[in-house]
């Protein structure tokens, strides 16, 4: 699976068990950038994402 659509896939996880939209872009070289309009604080978020990656 390609980097895009495994950015697509953690983004969609991210936005279910955050309750809110999340969307994740390319930015350069290895940069992700990681967004989201409301919902949980950067810490909380940081939380979620560091558990996604450590599960894959």
């Amino acid at each position: 699976m390609n980097r895009s659509r495994q950015a697509i896939r953690l983004a969609e996880h991210l936005s279910q068990i955050t309750a809110v939209h999340v969307e994740l872009a390319h930015d350069s070289g290895v940069r992700w950038v990681l967004w989201w309009h409301d919902g949980p604080l950067r810490e909380e978020m940081r939380a979620h994402l560091d558990a996604a990656l450590a599960d894959s």
